[in-house]
């Protein structure tokens, strides 16, 4: 995962990044969604033994914490569908026509770029190392299950397995590979997984979405933009 860099922190920063990151006596409870799909024969949603953080873009000095588990494709409710039309099950308050959440509607071209590009340029890797950043690495979704940051990698991935097999059949040996590192069995991942972050922090959820849906360029103002392009030129 040498690509990944985790943000700089203070010295009692990454000795708490440590300690929750390497805590192993962590197994997070089925949410009551999760218990009544398995009541019903859905596949499993397996929960890793570790937890995870990732840094706010919004508020220094915040961090988030998650559970990382495998859980089915098919068992996540993104903001769209595969056709772009909005997800009728999405949560109310989360829908991008309520402009509430996901300011960059998926119906917007430069959003298809984005997930264009995901496809085009597919690395699985990219979707399951964890950077410790929201707007990187596993999709986040809350207990529902519903993608609260990364819809766009949700429906990269579903158009993966839909279209390019090979290539969904190379992330799908990667989730397997990965899962120790998390604390998931890999004999327990269902068929067709993805891995997930599941947030445990309470938060309000509509400030947490746009926290996590806000790259961290978009913070800069366009001077430090222009100087930043200015250091990458020859």
């Amino acid at each position: 995962w040498k690509h990944f860099r985790t943000p700089q922190v203070t010295a009692r920063g990454r000795t708490q990044l440590d300690e929750i990151v390497n805590r192993q006596d962590v197994h997070p409870e089925q949410t009551p969604a999760q218990a009544a799909a398995m009541a019903e024969g859905a596949p499993p949603i397996v929960p890793g033994t570790n937890q995870t953080l990732a840094f706010s873009t919004l508020h220094p000095g915040r961090h988030y914490q998650f559970s990382v588990e495998a859980v089915p494709i098919d068992a996540l409710t993104p903001s769209h569908l595969d056709n772009f039309a909005e997800n009728p099950l999405y949560p109310a308050d989360l829908r991008p026509s309520a402009g509430q959440v996901q300011e960059r509607s998926r119906e917007r071209a430069v959003d298809r770029y984005q997930i264009d590009r995901i496809v085009g340029q597919f690395d699985p890797l990219q979707l399951i190392a964890d950077s410790h950043r929201l707007d990187t690495g596993p999709p986040i979704v809350g207990a529902d299950l519903a993608v609260e940051s990364g819809n766009g990698r949700t429906l990269a991935l579903r158009r993966i397995r839909t279209e390019q097999p090979e290539k969904w059949a190379a992330y799908q040996e990667l989730v397997r590979t990965e899962a120790a590192r998390y604390g998931i069995d890999p004999a327990l991942i269902p068929p067709d997984a993805v891995l997930v972050r599941r947030r445990l922090s309470e938060v309000d959820r509509l400030d947490f979405a746009r926290d996590a849906n806000t790259a961290p360029i978009a913070r800069m103002g366009a001077w430090e933009v222009a100087r930043r392009d200015a250091q990458r030129m020859p």
